[in-house]
Order: C-alpha cells, then sequence, then structure tokens
C-alpha cells in the first residue's frame, strides 16, 4: 500500500495499512508517523527491495531453506517480512500450504455446504463488529465481510467440535487482509489445529495452561513485577487471554502487530510469550516505582489499558528477543505447567459424576422412606438400612419379603425410583431390579452425546475431511518450538 494518506468522503483518510482516520488523529493508535520516520531513517528503498528479493529467491526454494536452513528463515522473520511477500510467506512459514495441497478441494465442498443455523447466526453477529474502522470491513455487503463469513462458516462445518467462537473472527480478518479466502482459510485451520491448539475448546485448556506458562515466564524474567501481582492475586490469565487469543491485534499498534505475526507464523506461542513479557514491564513500570499506590483494581486496569501509542517498533521487538528460553525450558516448563492444570482439574470433582452419586444418594434415601412407611403401616423387624445393605450387596429380586422379617411384605423396588425425586432428565426406568442403580432404567439422553453434531451428513464428503488433520510431525523441534509444515527431522533452532 501507498504510504500516501488517501482521502474518503467523510473528511477521514485511510491509512497505510488500511484503516479508516479522522484527519485530525495524529496520534492513531496504528503509529503511521513513527513507522514512516523509522522506514525513512533506517530503511532506504533499495534495501527494502534487497530484502523483497531474499524473500522471493527463498520462496522459490522453499523445501530446501526450510529443512536445511531454519535459522535463516527465523532471523529473517524477525526482520520484518516485506508486505509485498507478506501474504506469501505466511502461507508457506505456517504449512497451511502444505494442508491445502493434501486437501485440495475440500474448501470448494466446504462453502457449498450450508453450515449449522447458530452458528452461521453468531458468525452474522459479529461481521460488523470485526475491524469495524479498515475500509475493507466497512461495508457490509463488501468484499470484506462477505469473505470473512464465508471463511467461518466452512471453519465451523470443517471443525464442528469447536464450530465458531468470538475470537475466530479477528484472526480471521487479519488473514483475509493478505490472502484470499481459499489461502485464509487454510491459514486459519492451522492456527486453530496447531498454534492454538485446545483454545477453542470448552474446557479452553490451551488458554489456561499457556497462561500458567507465562506466569512461570513473569517469574523467572520479571521478578518485581511477579511480587506485585502475586501479593494482589492478580492472576495472569485474566489480562493475558486477550492477548494470546487475538494475537495482540486488539492491544498494540498495527504496525507491531504484523511484526509479531512474521514471528509468530515460525516460532509460535513462545514469541507471544515474549511479547507479553515486554508490554507487562512497560505497563507496570509506574506500579514498580509506587507500588502502596496501587491495589489490585488499579493495577489490572494499568496493564488493560496501557498507552501503546508511542512504542516503538524495532525497539519493542529487539527488547521481546532479549529474553532467552531454550529449547529445553521451552519443554521443562510446558510439562510442569500441564501437570499442575491437569492436577488441579482432577481435584474437581466432575459434574457428571458428582449428579450420578447424588443421584444414587437420592435413590437410597427414596428407598428408605419408603421402606419405613410401609414398616409404620404393616409392622416389621428388620431396618431399613439393613434392607438397603443386603440387597445392595447380594443383588436380590427387588422384593421387600417376608422371609426377611418385614412382616410378610412384599413390595417391588420400583415403587421408589429415582423418577419420584425429581431424576427423570437421566433415568425414565419405572421398574428396578437394583437399588444401587446398576439396572435402575434407561438412561436419557442430556444433549451431551450431540453436543458437536450440527446435523450435517458426510456422505457427500469427500474422505479426507472425515480425518482432516495432518500426521504428526516427527521433527525433533516440536510445535513448541518452530511451527513449520515439513515433516522431516530437523535440527533445534535457539532463541
Amino acid at each position: 500500500m501507498s504510504l500516501t494518506r488517501t482521502l474518503v468522503p467523510d473528511g477521514n483518510y485511510v491509512d497505510r495499512y488500511g484503516f479508516i482516520r479522522p484527519l485530525n488523529d495524529n496520534t492513531s493508535t496504528l503509529n503511521d508517523s513513527s513507522t514512516i520516520r523509522n522506514n525513512a531513517q533506517t530503511s532506504s528503498a533499495q534495501k527494502r527491495k534487497r530484502r523483497e528479493n531474499k524473500w522471493v529467491h527463498m520462496l522459490s526454494n522453499w523445501d530446501y531453506f526450510i529443512t536445511k536452513n531454519q535459522r535463516k528463515v527465523r532471523d529473517r522473520c524477525r526482520k520484518g517480512i516485506p508486505d509485498s511477500c507478506r501474504a506469501k510467506a505466511w502461507f508457506h512459514v505456517s504449512g497451511a500450504a502444505r494442508w491445502r495441497n493434501l486437501n485440495k478441494d475440500l474448501y470448494r465442498v466446504l462453502i457449498e455446504r450450508q453450515p449449522d443455523e447458530k452458528w452461521d447466526t453468531l458468525i452474522g453477529r459479529d461481521l460488523h463488529r470485526t475491524l469495524p474502522h479498515h475500509i475493507l470491513f466497512a461495508d457490509a455487503s463488501g468484499p470484506g465481510q462477505e469473505g470473512l463469513a464465508e471463511i467461518l462458516r466452512a471453519y465451523s462445518i470443517y471443525n464442528p467440535s469447536i464450530g465458531y467462537c468470538q475470537a475466530l473472527a479477528p484472526i480471521a480478518a487479519v488473514i483475509l487482509l493478505y490472502m484470499d479466502r481459499e489461502e485464509a482459510f487454510w491459514t486459519l485451520v492451522r492456527m486453530c489445529d496447531v498454534y492454538m491448539e485446545d483454545y477453542f475448546t470448552d474446557k479452553m485448556r490451551g488458554i489456561q495452561v499457556d497462561a500458567l506458562v507465562f506466569g512461570e515466564l513473569i517469574r523467572r524474567f520479571l521478578p518485581k513485577e511477579h511480587v506485585i501481582i502475586k501479593k494482589l492475586s492478580v492472576d495472569p490469565l485474566i489480562f493475558s487471554q486477550n492477548w494470546f487469543f487475538c494475537v495482540y491485534t486488539r492491544t498494540l499498534p498495527w504496525n507491531i502487530v504484523l511484526r509479531i505475526w512474521d514471528i509468530y507464523f515460525f516460532e509460535g506461542k513462545w514469541s507471544l510469550f515474549r511479547i507479553g513479557l515486554v508490554l507487562l514491564k512497560y505497563a507496570l513500570f509506574p506500579v514498580c516505582e509506587n507500588p502502596k499506590a496501587y491495589d489490585d483494581f488499579t493495577v489490572l486496569n494499568t496493564i488493560q489499558n496501557f498507552d501503546t501509542s508511542s512504542l516503538d517498533e524495532e525497539a519493542f521487538i529487539a527488547k521481546s528477543l532479549e529474553y532467552k528460553i531454550t529449547v529445553e525450558d521451552k519443554r521443562r516448563i510446558s510439562s510442569a505447567c500441564s501437570r499442575k492444570f491437569d492436577k488441579k482439574a482432577n481435584e474437581r470433582k466432575p459434574a457428571k459424576v458428582s449428579s450420578l452419586v447424588d443421584v444414587q444418594s437420592r435413590r437410597k434415601r427414596t428407598f428408605l422412606t419408603g421402606v419405613h412407611s410401609l414398616l409404620k403401616t404393616k409392622g416389621g423387624n428388620e431396618s431399613p438400612s439393613r434392607i438397603w445393605s443386603r440387597q445392595a450387596t447380594t443383588g436380590s429380586s427387588g422384593k421387600i419379603s417376608g422371609n426377611g422379617g418385614t412382616g410378610g411384605i412384599s413390595t417391588p423396588v420400583h415403587s421408589f425410583s429415582a423418577e419420584s425425586v425429581g431424576d427423570s432428565a437421566v433415568f425414565s426406568g419405572e421398574s428396578s431390579s437394583q437399588p444401587d442403580g446398576s439396572s435402575g432404567g434407561t438412561p436419557r439422553s442430556n444433549g451431551a452425546a450431540s453436543a458437536n453434531n450440527h446435523g450435517s451428513p458426510t456422505d457427500s464428503i469427500p474422505p479426507v475431511f472425515l480425518s482432516p488433520y495432518a500426521p504428526p510431525r516427527t521433527t525433533s523441534m516440536g510445535n513448541e518450538d518452530c511451527c513449520h509444515q515439513t515433516m522431516q527431522c530437523l535440527p533445534e533452532v535457539e532463541n
């Protein structure tokens, strides 16, 4: 895009990134003037041209560079990808190109299908709220919103276990700024399945584990800031989830956002952690100077509303690269935080288990209450608790027999079923041979089994759609070290 500010009819201008800004906005969040100044000082036209030629050569020989010279790819991503090469570079560095080649006709099939009505409604509500000040998405009938809707609907069919999440829209919109719809779709797939694994599931395990990892990095690299947020009980998850979910698209100036994405597609989530450390250090600088003047609310507000318009692009990125995290540290911290999260999750009783335990307890109480009432009316010598224990251990026929000393009472257990205590959503049987619930009726469907079934038949979908994910990579680097698409064994690249 040209650096010239293009006037628009309503008196605003469109900046170099396509965002609509007021004419009197000299301190826009995009830091446009700072970017132009930096480019004039440090980047001549000849230098930009040389960088473009290097990227063109590298992308033309991609298989060689990504398998034999990863360090060169990493260094060039850190220096920034030229705008003219960004679309193709993101598509290859992320590994989306390989996944598209494995599923060449799948996107066409997906866009011809009708998405689930629930997801379609939610997607429609978020279209006008996604990058509303960008010229590509400003018009409801324009190509931006139409393309975004097509991509999100296709993904909801491709991965029905996630369907749609509000955080997907800004991610897809950023990709769509540089790529066509099919390439943007496969890049979104790659980000959700690899870079943000388990971010958009029901339990959101991925973002919670990453928040624990980020907290550990704060303790290691920012001891003063760690003491403050620890003392005030500020959970890093509260302020970091918006950073990681949207990859800083709603937090930082756009020129810095693009530089972050350039690095992110090669290095993965660890680049986001380093950016978060820099951002947290800048935001909490006044707090560290006078910590007694801040409470938990003001600290959290300071982090979330930190003025980023004056940040310098090159200095900010360079500062983030100063935090050195070795491959071994990444594996150790990730493993420890995963175990910590799983331990906490196991300590909390799952809702389904608790409900079944409650049903069992209520069935027993109802049984004993019914036996008490019968004993009062017809007499008997055996206690109700003993009758329950005997039937639960021996699995008797479900009759309260006179041979047991109950005064000749013979009544079926189904008179005291779980149905009578409000458990009809779990059990629907009218009789039970054992009061311990082993055959206490036919379980009713509570919707859990069909939560991910959106009523879309798969008969017309190619076989790859039933298992769309690429085989696991055998690289020694792992997802936490490099997110390229090759399946060959590769050397580890340190920071």
